[in-house]
Order: C-alpha cells, then structure tokens, then sequence
C-alpha cells in the first residue's frame, strides 16, 4: 500500500528479447522513463498498483520481454511532530514511517502528553488519531497509519486520568476516553492478582472541595463510571490463613499442617519416630486464639500421658490455627555453663561440656589476645552446694601447653579470669606542652631525651621561644603525683645537638615550650571563591 511520489527509485529488470537491468527514479513531475516506452506517469499511485501497470504496459507494448518490478530506494519525506513531544519540530524520514516512527524521532511523549488522542493532521484537515493504549497493551497496529509529505503529528496535553492502586497486575496513572466503569479500568490494567480481595474495592474520588471514599464489591465494578482524579483502590485478602495447625518445637518436621474436623493432638505429631530425641513428654503447649474474643489461650496437654499412656483423654481435640509445641528436655533447666572473661578475643559465658578443660574455654573464646598476662590466671570454682567460691591460679604458659597440673578440668559455673600485663606494669608517660605542633602526652623509650619528645610533638611553632625551655620532673609516692624537681633548659644547645643539653626524660616528665614575648600574629582576613584576586588580605 505504499503510495509512489517524486524521489522514489524504481528498480526495473527486463529479461527475454531484451536484457536490461535499471533503476527508474520518479522526477518532480511524477514521472519515470521507462526504457522503450517513454514518460509514465507513476505518482500517487500504490507500488501495487504501479507494478500491475507496468507489467500489463510491458506486455502488451515489448514482445517477448519480461520484466520484474521492485522498489528501490525510497524517497525521504518531511513531517511535523508537534505537541507534548520531546523534541517539537520538522523532521525527515523515509517514506514507509508511521506515526510511532515519528514519535520516537521526537524524543517520544512527554509525561503530560496524551497517549491516548495523538492526531494526525494532513493539509489541516484530522486524518485519523491514534491511541497509543491499543498498541502497547493489545498489540493492535491498525492505528498507526502511513506518513506522507507535509503530515503533522500533534500530542494534545493528557485527558482525564484515573489511578489503579493495590492488588493489580498493572498499577499505574490511566487515561480516560469517553465514558469507562470501573470494571473497564480493571482491564486496562491488567486485571487482579491472586492476592486480591474482590469483595472490597475502593474509589477515592473529589467531590467539589472535599475527597470522598466509596466502598464496592467487583461484581459491581461495572455500574460505576469514573471520573478524572479518581483513584481505585484494590485490597489484599488478610494475611490469616485458614483450614491449618502448626507443629513446633523438638520434633523431626515442624510446620504448616491442613486441619481436619476431629482432628486430634495425636494426628498432628504423629509417633515416637516422629519425635527428636530428649523430648520432654510431661508438658507440652497448645496456643489457640479465643472464637469470642479472638484473645490468645494457652492449654497445657501431656505427651506421653497421649502417645506413651494411650489416654484418651490426653489426646486433645484441635481447632483450626491452633499452634503445638512440644519441647526439649533442656527446656526446663538452666544449661550448665562456664565464663571467661579479661584479654581474650570473644569474652563471655560458653555451654559447659563433659571433659571441657581450661585450653578448651580458652580455643572456645578465639583465643587469648596479645597482651595477655601469660604468668598467672585465675580460675573461680563456686560449690554448686555451699556456694562457697575458691581461686585456683593458673599458669597459662602451661595451660596452652596442655601441661594436664595446669590445663585442669572444668567444672559448671567456673569462671576464669585472663589479666593484661598493663595491669602489672604500669606504662611510662612524658607529656610536652606549649609551641610544638601537637602537645601532648607521648610514650616514655628508654635513652630517651628532650629533643625525641620535641620531634614526637610535631617540632616547634614559629613562635617558640628558642633559647629556653623549662622541665618538671615528677614522681609517684604513695599513689599521687609530686613535684621533685623544676629545671631550665637550654633549649638552643638541644636544638644544635649538644648532648650536654639534651637531658635524659624520666617517666612522668613535663615539658614546657614558651612563646617569643610580644609575638603578634598578623590580623588577616581571607577571601576565596569566585574572585579575581583570592587570598589573605590585612
């Protein structure tokens, strides 16, 4: 059905009496020069229509040729996408483009532009209008019609719409063309989804100056006509599940069964082989939610009285949702356990084992850390009767060397404490204050002088005094810090590495920098940014 207009290239190949092969373009005039026959007039007319003149016009007037008649290279063609594109403006494209070629060549449509009434316009007169929904949702082309030369294709801003909420294949912003229900909206958007409850739909629509909330079955969906600014809401069922039990707790397949009427305790946990081992048989727990006021019971049942005893009574009748537990012996008793605690990486309380050893709490905890004090550890054993407490020390070289006098058995509620060796050597400190870069208080070395600790700080400001420095030397007696000594210092002999002025630091030592007396700094302010002249100005 392509119409053949001026700049078309027709492909002509005649074969018998005459061997020729040649390519007819259609002139300004609508014209081609076919060989031997002359000027034909060709434009305006389908390729269909043109290849039957041609072969009827070959035949009749060139005996004994034959010939083949295809399209060669189409003829470019100007249009106008116009509207809510994109790219607005006049574009050139090839012959065969539809309308949807045109919209991609635009950039496509903008979010307020209708896709929906896209109109095609040829000498301003409407041709036809695309709905853009037919396409992408039903795969229906039959609208996307053929350009021709001078055609306009104008996006009206976007019509009414409507949204599709919830439990939905297809949520999203509708729009509307003429009248649509609800239950059309419904298919538009792809209908409901598994989870959907279709006894309660919601249409949130604006009634004058106020938003108004209309609650519908599905089967009504069809009597309600919608509005532009509506929105229609579409539930899930409740996550409560119905018709099931629940089995729990030290048993080989816990989880969802379906419930039965007349179903019993007995029907849901089955026999001795479907128990784990060490269950607990004189407890077991049913929760059940009150049918009156939907408030949770809990009903004991005993399992073995059930299952070991054939007691009928035992054998509790179940309710739909009932929840069954049924436990461990370790359920009711405190699991024995021992403690670590002090320098190792994971401190805390660990399960007891049968022949667990002290290396055993040790490995368990991941290990002992760095500066763990290695010479004694102690152990406290509590009398699980008298509850009387006794420290064993532990030398835990020997421990980690499974040296069986120190790597002791365990015992239930041992406690086992890891010192560091900070606690029994105390870290020697020497502080320095004043104009160095960063003051503070620094580790002590042993041979070490002022000048280290004056590099440790950063060095000295601009505005350090030179040529003294004032040291305090200090002690600890009985528990607090006293002042035994205060010195000068000749801070330029250190500075020129004179040994004789570089004394030696002892612990707790405080240096003191000064400040040149006067020393003013400069009052600056700083401009930066988009400036032609950033900096610091007085």
């Amino acid at each position: 059905d392509y119409v053949i207009g001026p700049g078309d290239e027709i492909h002509v190949q005649l074969y018998g009496k005459t061997n020729l092969s040649v390519d007819l373009t259609v002139d300004r005039d609508g014209l081609i020069a076919f060989p031997e026959l002359g000027p034909i007039a060709v434009a305006g007319q389908s390729f269909a229509e043109l290849r039957e003149s041609l072969l009827r016009e070959v035949d009749k007037r060139m005996i004994g040729v034959d010939a083949s008649i295809t399209l060669g290279r189409l003829r470019s063609i100007r249009i106008f996408a116009l509207g809510e594109v994109f790219r607005p403006g006049s574009y050139t494209v090839s012959g065969l483009s539809t309308l949807t070629n045109a919209l991609f060549a635009a950039g496509g449509v903008k979010e307020i532009g209708s896709l929906r009434r896209i109109q095609l316009k040829r000498e301003g007169a409407l041709v036809s209008t695309l709905d853009l929904y037919d396409l992408l949702m039903k795969g229906d082309t039959s609208g996307d019609a053929r350009l021709l030369p001078g055609d306009v294709i104008f996006v009206p801003p976007v019509g009414a719409r409507v949204g599709v909420a919830g439990e939905v294949k297809r949520p999203a912003s509708y729009e509307l063309v003429g009248k649509v229900t609800a239950a059309e909206i419904l298919d538009l958007a792809g209908g409901l989804t598994a989870r959907a409850y279709a006894n309660l739909l919601q249409l949130d629509r604006y009634a004058g100056d106020r938003r108004v909330s209309e609650d519908f079955p599905l089967a009504d969906a069809g009597k309600w006509t919608l509005q532009d600014g509506d929105l229609l809401k579409v539930f899930p069922v409740t996550g409560q599940e119905e018709g099931v039990v629940w089995l729990d707790g030290n048993v080989r397949r816990p989880g969802k069964r379906q419930f039965t009427d007349g179903m019993r305790l007995l029907d849901l946990v089955g026999g001795l082989e479907d128990l784990l081992p060490e269950t607990h048989f004189a407890y077991g727990l049913i929760e059940r939610e009150s049918p009156v006021n939907r408030e949770t019971e809990y009903l004991a049942f005993d399992l073995g009285a059930a299952l070991l005893d054939g007691d009928a009574t035992a054998n509790i009748a179940l309710q739909d949702r009932d929840k069954v537990f049924v436990f461990h012996r370790a359920y009711f008793r405190e699991q024995p356990k021992v403690r670590v605690r002090g320098r190792v990486q994971e401190a805390g309380d660990y399960v007891f084992r049968k022949d667990m050893h002290v290396m055993d709490l040790i490995l368990a905890a991941g290990g002992l850390l760095r500066d763990a004090w290695l010479q004694e550890a102690e152990l406290f054993r509590t009398d699980p009767v008298t509850l009387d407490v006794t420290k064993i020390p532990l030398d835990l070289r020997r421990v980690m060397d499974a040296d069986p006098r120190q790597n002791i058995a365990m015992q239930d509620l041992d406690d086992l404490m890891v010192h560091s060796i900070w606690e029994f050597k105390d870290p020697q400190r020497v502080e320095i204050l004043g104009e160095v870069n960063y003051p503070g208080v620094y580790p002590r070395f042993e041979g070490m002088r002022v000048s280290d600790l004056i590099f440790a700080g950063g060095s000295l400001r601009e505005e350090a005094f030179r040529e003294r420095a004032e040291l305090t030397r200090y002690a600890i007696v009985e528990g607090e810090r006293r002042e035994l000594q205060h010195v000068s210092l000749d801070l330029r002999g250190i500075l020129a590495g004179e040994p004789e002025a570089d004394v030696f630091l002892k612990p707790y030592d405080r240096v003191l920098i000064r400040r040149i007396s006067n020393w003013r700094t400069d009052e600056v302010v700083r401009v930066e940014g988009e400036v032609t002249f950033p900096g610091s100005y007085p």
